[in-house]
C-alpha cells in the first residue's frame, strides 16, 4: 500500500484528490509543515528536500506533486491489475 505524506497545502490537495479518484489504496500520513515536521530528521529520510507530498511505496519514494500522480499510475488497484501505465480516461471501474 502507498504511504501518502500529505498537509493541507495545494499539492499535496492535488494528489489526494488523485488518489481518491484513482481507486489506488493508501495511507495518509498527515506532516504538519507549520510545525516544521518536514525538517524532522525520519520525513528528510523519505523527502530530503523537505516538501510535501511524498508517496512511498516497496520500490521507491517520490516526492514531486505531479510526477506522484503518474507514478501511482503504475501501481495496480486491487480491483484493476496491470502491468503497464493506462490513461485516466480509461479506467476499469466502469
Amino acid at each position: 500500500m502507498l504511504k501518502f505524506y500529505c498537509s493541507g497545502a495545494p499539492n499535496p490537495t492535488k494528489v489526494a484528490l488523485f488518489l481518491e479518484e484513482s481507486g489506488l489504496p493508501y495511507n495518509p500520513i498527515p506532516v504538519d509543515t507549520r510545525k516544521g515536521e518536514q525538517h524532522k530528521p525520519e520525513y528528510l529520510a523519505i523527502n530530503p528536500n523537505a516538501k510535501v507530498p511524498a508517496i512511498a511505496d516497496d520500490d521507491a519514494v517520490v516526492f514531486d506533486s505531479t510526477r506522484s500522480c503518474f507514478t501511482s499510475l503504475r501501481k495496480p488497484a486491487n480491483s484493476c491489475p496491470r502491468t503497464r501505465p493506462r490513461p485516466v480516461a480509461n479506467c476499469c471501474r466502469g
